[in-house]
């Protein structure tokens, strides 16, 4: 049988389809755990068969769930898991506590982790499949507990003598509390399969990208085509805000910065009121538009909001108790669904949000600790200076858009087409139309 080796154009685009599935997977298991869930960026691998067990992280028991893949690219695939990493898994799964004395995987714990298994494989390879434009049917999963080794033998005899190379997807999954494992997942194609997802690529024109603009050199009718983005998501968030509390609420967006990642500290001292604490609520984005998105506030803006949501007199609020926490994130989550909503709507797509999440800390922190978790491989932030107004409430806050590098790329390419089309398409319009009306 033929040995395919990859080129670096092809790992590139086996790179960029891997990123849209991991985030699917992210986004499926975050809705099962109701937890913040990011799933890192994969390292890929194309090896042969028999090489499958040196790429094997851990060298003590290990789980791993298997099914088939049939239709128009037949294949086997296999998610690994460490016991540990199993045994925080099936905990978050059930909503019990962990056990460090755990040595034992229950057969209560092994129908868990088939479920989340086959949801995960599920999702990473639907997302691909759409992404390539074809469908897959999988089997049922399958799990197999015990050493390495044996694992992967039960996996091999399952398979038969179909396949001679493996793709291997290597990741890390972080939840909003810290805890992080390891997760291996391997494609096991058959021959021709490897051929026809590469060719499928090709065909899917990701090979054919326009050259991507320089996002610092946008021109007014751009800007103003992005930043309406902002103030039709905000007049949508200011609508429902309004009706949380039943009070007249506005939101507006007076002005949008493009900042380089390294300048954004800088950016966040100034905004947060001579270097005190921020608050912010964050989410990523997942589809066909990646990245990460922060709503963020000067910590006295965020007490000022607190007082708003919760129906309380102004200045009531000295200190974010845990029901002002979850107010605020609710409100986050409001608007930036509101601001994707409208973002989608002009890059004529659907964006996908994870579960809000909620950080408070000094500029400095609080930086490092988002760009540990959202925005990795981000190179530019697009910040919206955003401006709520109630009967008596004036404050200024944050909305900052990380998209990955693919993703800027295509909201670069659409503002282009603004030009090139000279507003010709119904939704650029629309958007033309609303930005005279403010």
């Amino acid at each position: 049988m033929e040995i395919i080796s990859l080129s670096e154009t092809q790992r590139d685009e086996l790179q960029e389809v891997a990123n849209i599935g991991v985030s699917h997977a992210a986004t499926a298991l975050s809705q099962m755990v109701n937890k913040q869930i990011q799933i890192g960026i994969p390292r890929i691998e194309l090896i042969p068969l028999e090489k499958t067990i040196e790429c094997v992280k851990s060298e003590e028991i290990i789980v791993g769930i298997f099914l088939k893949i049939s239709n128009e690219i037949p294949s086997y695939s296999l998610l690994l898991l460490s016991q540990k990493s199993a045994f925080t898994l099936t905990d978050m799964l059930l909503g019990q506590p962990s056990d460090p004395k755990k040595q034992t995987i229950t057969e209560m714990d092994q129908s868990a982790l088939k479920e989340v298994g086959n949801i995960m494989i599920c999702a990473f390879f639907d997302s691909v499949a759409e992404l390539l434009g074809t469908t897959i049917v999988p089997g049922p999963p399958s799990l197999a507990y015990d050493m390495p080794a044996a694992v992967l033998d039960y996996v091999l005899i399952q398979i038969g003598n179909v396949a001679d190379q493996v793709l291997v997807f290597d990741t890390n999954v972080k939840t909003d509390k810290e805890e992080t494992f390891d997760i291996q997942l391997f494609l096991i194609p058959e021959p021709k399969s490897i051929t026809t997802i590469l060719e499928k690529i090709d065909m899917s024109g990701m090979k054919e990208k326009k050259p991507m603009a320089n996002i610092e050199q946008l021109n007014s009718i751009q800007l103003d085509a992005l930043k309406e983005t902002g103030n039709i998501g905000c007049s949508h968030a200011a609508t429902a805000v309004s009706q949380m509390i039943n009070k007249q609420v506005d939101i507006s967006v007076p002005s949008i910065k493009i900042k380089k990642i390294m300048e954004l500290q800088t950016t966040l001292t100034t905004f947060s009121e001579y270097n005190q604490k921020i608050v912010g609520v964050y989410l990523e984005l997942t589809n066909e538009f990646h990245g990460s998105i922060l709503f963020l506030f000067p910590y006295q803006s965020a007490l000022i909001l607190s007082d708003l949501l919760l129906c309380q007199k102004p200045g009531t609020t000295k200190e974010l108790d845990e029901m002002g926490k979850s107010a605020i994130t609710e409100v986050g989550n409001v608007v930036v669904s509101a601001y994707t909503n409208a973002l989608g709507t002009f890059l004529k797509t659907t964006i996908m949000l994870s579960p809000p999440s909620f950080a408070s800390d000094m500029p400095y922190a609080f930086l490092e600790k988002i760009t540990n978790i959202l925005g990795k491989g981000a190179t530019h932030a697009l910040i919206f200076d955003t401006i709520f107004k109630g009967e008596n409430d004036l404050f200024k806050s944050y909305f900052v858009l990380l998209p990955s590098p693919q993703s800027l790329d295509t909201l670069l390419n659409r503002l282009v087409s603004c030009i090139e089309n000279d507003h010709g398409d119904p939704v650029t319009d629309q958007y033309i139309e609303s930005l005279s009306k403010i």
